[in-house]
């Protein structure tokens, strides 16, 4: 129940109180050697939710937390641990079939979790042992639906791992297996809403796969099919609330898909349909937290879709449906701080869409009912860990007032998203910045020596990067120049290849007066930029500091080739770099032309370049 609610280190220590009872002796530890034998009658609820669902080890349930908690080779620990244990009952037990079907999951959820982690291959291979075995399992026992509804789940999961390895054809036979199992399952029990739930996901599943191949047509009659399926079933079932979800998620892909296809009305209505299935299930009232959540998130899966198509209206009104449910859930439930933690996501999410709408004093005032209810949170429950999530409303509103020119408010905002979140080195960039636009100097060079102090010594190289580039703003940002470039190479050394930090060391070398290295760093990052698939700054930063470089170095006519270069960058944008959301960042525009107007100041003597 923790892990559902998102509270995660209490479920971390729920699961490790079952690891101990199952393992006496072990302490919870994912590390230590297993130990066969059968599970103790108390650990029962911990196999199991329900006879008919996934069933769920202690192991294998902490594995999940500690995934979720990001301590992923504690989690992989534990999923190992799981499938070993796993393992070693079915030796034990080789008739039970629920150990077999404990054993499959374990294979699949170690499977996830390596794909997930850069080793697809092996991911693959567990995965299909996994089938391999619910496969088996199924045919052992044809008469108990469950097993060959896993069966089918787990083809429909193996696709998915297929696509990821970008295996199309392999992909769509996967998707084709869970069709027909689906479908046979539905014929003989249709009376399980399981059934029609695997069934309209597989439809769309494998619609999904042949929309982004191109063959619209036939996803077309997938999703149409899926969609009549749900048309068709009794009263009981059309607000089961796992055939609602794939019912609606085919809605909205078909919508999508529709909408990309220039059939505008058939998409509106299908998103039409898909949000009556919403509304017909939200009445029906729920008193489970769980399922009314899941209710408020598909609103924001409309949400999404309606964003995408540019109607905002239609977006705005499915996020305040979905804010409507999560504040009644945390007066509900005022002590389960999941919920107060979605009200504040809506709010900020709703501040976005409407300064996006041009509608300002709206975004602020939605900014400000989420700090608001971030400050109460973490009064609330001060050991709880939610202070970043405070942070991230400061840092939200922060970003809201630079895009307005309000660098004043802006800097406090991020200086108090700071303060409860001290680690976040580009919380202290974006506020050092921001003092810089509001010509507050002093307040600038106080960000920059709380930066270094904070991160002068960190093995962190990103917060090392952050800090660097932080102090090489302006001129004699710290009274040592030599120190944003030790912080610099320090951060290049675990990157040596990286744009980014190349360009980071070049500039904190002109600062620090060694024109000859800038020189030779920033060539190299020039270089790099070309290479590089997705950086995060931009070559015009580097072209800006070699024209300022070689100035110094008394070459005035490359100087004036490199200015020249970065202002028509900056004035005629490329159609690529004009449509990325980092070029038009008020963060990118803003430090463009403050090494633009410093470029401008050293040149213009020498070259006759007229000022921005």
């Amino acid at each position: 129940m923790y892990y559902f609610l998102g509270r995660f280190r209490e479920s971390e220590k729920s699961y490790r109180r079952a690891v101990a009872i199952l393992e006496p002796g072990i302490r919870g530890s994912p590390n230590a050697a297993p130990r066969p034998g059968p599970a103790a009658p108390a650990l029962e609820r911990h196999r199991s939710f329900s006879p008919g669902s996934r069933s769920i080890s202690p192991w294998h349930g902490l594995g999940s937390t500690l995934e979720a908690l990001g301590r992923r080779p504690e989690a992989e620990a534990a999923y190992r641990r799981a499938l070993e244990t796993s393992k070693a009952r079915v030796a034990e037990s080789p008739g039970d079939p629920s150990a077999r079907r404990t054993l499959a999951d374990d294979h699949y959820e170690l499977g996830s979790f390596l794909a997930k982690t850069g080793r697809p291959e092996a991911g693959e291979q567990l995965s299909r042992e996994g089938i391999a075995i619910a496969a088996q399992l199924a045919a052992d026992f044809p008469r108990i639906p469950d097993f060959r509804l896993a069966l089918a789940r787990a083809h429909c999961n193996m696709g998915g791992l297929l696509l990821q390895r970008r295996r199309p054809a392999d992909a769509e036979e996967a998707f084709r297996q869970a069709l027909d199992q689906s479908q046979k399952l539905t014929a003989e029990f249709p009376q399980r809403p399981g059934n029609w739930m695997i069934l309209i996901g597989s439809y769309t599943e494998l619609g999904n796969l042949l929309a982004s191949r191109s063959r619209g047509a036939e996803a077309d009659v997938l999703y149409q099919r899926a969609t009549e399926t749900y048309e068709k079933l009794p009263p009981n079932m059309v607000t089961d609330p796992w055939v609602v979800a794939c019912t609606v998620r085919c809605y909205l892909s078909r919508g999508t898909s529709l909408w990309a296809a220039g059939r505008r009305t058939e998409a509106e209505d299908c998103y039409r349909k898909g949000l009556e299935v919403v509304s017909k299930r939200a009445a029906v009232g729920e008193d489970n937290p769980n399922s009314r959540r899941g209710i408020a998130n598909l609103y924001v899966e409309f949400s999404d879709a309606f964003k995408k198509a540019g109607l905002t209206e239609k977006a705005e009104a499915a996020y305040h449906s979905h804010r409507a449910i999560v504040d009644k859930l945390a007066a509900d439930f005022p002590k389960e701080p999941l919920y107060r933690s979605d009200q504040i996501w809506v709010r900020n999410v709703l501040g976005r869409l409407l300064e996006a709408a041009g509608r300002p004093k709206e975004t602020e005032a939605m900014f400000a009912q989420a700090l608001a209810l971030a400050e109460k949170l973490v009064a609330d429950f001060p050991e709880a860990g939610h202070r970043p999530r405070l942070a991230g409303v400061h840092s939200e509103r922060g970003h809201f007032y630079s895009r307005a020119g309000r660098y004043r408010e802006a800097a406090a905002d991020f200086a108090a998203a700071t303060q409860q979140n001290p680690d976040d080195a580009y919380a202290w960039y974006l506020g050092g910045l921001a003092r810089v636009a509001a010509a507050d100097r002093d307040g600038y060079r106080k960000t920059c020596a709380g930066m270094v102090e904070r991160f002068g010594q960190s093995p962190d190289a990103s917060a090392g990067y952050w800090t660097a580039w932080t102090c090489i703003l302006v001129p004699d940002a710290v009274p040592n120049a030599s120190l944003p470039v030790q912080l610099a190479e320090q951060a290049l050394a675990a990157d040596p290849k990286n744009c980014d930090r190349l360009n980071a060391l070049g500039a904190a070398l002109h600062r620090a007066g060694r024109f000859e290295d800038a020189a030779k760093r920033l060539a190299e990052a020039e270089a790099a930029f070309k290479e590089a698939k997705a950086p995060r700054g931009t070559s015009t930063y580097t072209r800006l500091f070699q024209a300022m470089t070689q100035h110094r170095l008394g070459h005035k006519q490359e100087a004036t080739q490199k200015f020249e270069q970065a202002v028509k960058d900056i004035d005629q944008p490329a159609p690529d770099k004009a449509a990325d959301a980092n070029a038009t960042s008020w963060n990118r525009r803003l430090t463009l032309r403050l090494f633009r107007r410093e470029a401008e100041d050293l040149l213009k003597g020498d070259s006759g370049i007229k000022r921005e």
